[in-house]
């Protein structure tokens, strides 16, 4: 904080990603000197920090001090303006860069880190009976070794571990059929599903967070409640077993991923951040 706050002649606008701890920095910054911020509200920073005391006393205090709030998905907005009606947040999602390959592979894949609320407990025991379908999981955690026990007995299921940053669409482009994401907690906007639209893999997600923003179920992929074994099995089966269903959602992943180029996403943050500089003395709330 004191390192921005000398620095301050030098700088036009803070982007504060996350509320706390980069929010709360923004809001002493601008307390002190009256240098305008923006904060972008990730998916983690609200789905577990709204459901504690302290933590929406800290996003009360941002939010009413932030120039703009910026947010990934129309459904994160929807539920910060019906807890703080003051607050009018602005949707900007992720980006993606452009992909011209398709996924070639031959497997059921699941691409992020080895946590309790991304499900996939809940994706092995929905395959358990499903020898025909390989899975390949992506990724490690602190859940691989209980995983790895689920799993002990089922020999079409591989743990590859940790994919390097920046490898994960190769890894998807090598392995994918389908991708799944069983997440059992709020996941924001999840880029592994952004970048599996890249490359014009299916997908069967969760309903969580901001998943139903951008996967459509039925179009360019199915959406079932999370922690339900039963419907995450046949959303797969389905999807599995009709090749031109999944064609179909490849071409529509193809297409739809289009509007989240980074050109849009930067333009969007750009107006954005110029409207802040210009109008910082009107906005400024000390």
């Amino acid at each position: 904080t004191k390192a921005i706050c000398r620095e301050t002649n030098n700088l036009d606008v803070l982007l504060c990603f996350t509320t706390q701890p980069a929010g709360l920095i923004g809001t002493i910054v601008k307390r002190k000197t009256g240098l305008p911020f923006c904060v972008s509200v990730r998916g983690g920073d609200w789905y577990f920090v709204q459901p504690h005391l302290l933590g929406r006393m800290v996003l009360r205090k941002v939010f009413s001090k932030a120039n703009h709030v910026l947010v990934q998905t129309p459904r994160i907005k929807e539920e910060i303006k019906r807890n703080y009606p003051f607050v009018e947040p602005i949707v900007v999602p992720n980006g993606v860069e452009a992909d011209p390959r398709f996924a070639s592979g031959n497997s059921l894949i699941f691409l992020g880190n080895l946590l309790w609320r991304k499900g996939v407990d809940v994706l092995l025991n929905a395959m358990k009976n499903h020898p025909e379908i390989p899975i390949v999981i992506g990724g490690d955690g602190p859940e691989r070794k209980k995983l790895e026990k689920i799993a002990q007995k089922m020999n079409w299921i591989k743990f590859v571990g940790r994919i390097e940053a920046g490898k994960g669409r190769d890894f998807m482009v090598q392995n994918g059929k389908i991708l799944v994401l069983p997440a059992v907690a709020g996941e924001g906007m999840p880029n592994v599903l952004l970048e599996a639209m890249s490359v014009g893999l299916p997908v069967v997600a969760t309903d969580v967070a901001g998943v139903r923003d951008f996967v459509e179920d039925n179009v360019n992929g199915f959406v079932v409640p999370p922690a339900d074994i039963t419907a995450l099995e046949k959303a797969i089966l389905r999807l599995w077993n009709d090749n031109s269903l999944r064609q179909r959602m490849s071409t529509a992943n193809k297409s739809k991923v289009i509007s989240y180029s980074w050109d849009s996403v930067v333009e969007q943050y750009t107006r954005i951040l110029s409207e802040c500089i210009e109008k910082k003395d009107v906005n400024c709330r000390l």
